[in-house]
């Protein structure tokens, strides 16, 4: 079987993360690909989904405004692979609009799901 891993790749150079992820498949030994996720109508083909760190508030947004936000939905739904490295749910900003995939809270030290 070959896995298929999407990177989110609407902010920033996702370079990094696509050499990881592939230099791991390879480490493996497992066959597979990573692609780039720009837009929508992608994220279906894809076994598992990532989604860069970098500046929660943009990332919220243009994941929205690129009609990526649905289908994230639905992968998480169906139980698909999502790795987070930023936390959308943690801001009060209420113009962000949460992606509510799993819900978690911050306490010092602790992490309560």
């Amino acid at each position: 079987m070959r896995t298929k891993i999407g990177v989110i790749a609407i902010q920033g150079d996702v370079a990094e993360h696509v050499i990881a992820l592939e230099k791991t498949l390879a480490e493996r030994g497992e066959k597979g690909e990573v692609v780039k996720i720009k837009q929508r109508g992608i994220m279906d083909s894809c076994d598992a989904i990532v989604i860069p760190g970098g500046e929660s508030t943009t990332i919220g947004r243009l994941i929205e405004r690129e009609g990526i936000h649905p289908e994230l939905k639905e992968a998480a739904t169906a139980g698909k692979t999502i790795a987070l490295s930023f936390h959308p749910e943690l801001t009060e900003d209420r113009r962000i609009q949460h992606f509510s995939l799993i819900w978690y809270r911050f306490l010092r030290n602790k992490i309560n799901c």
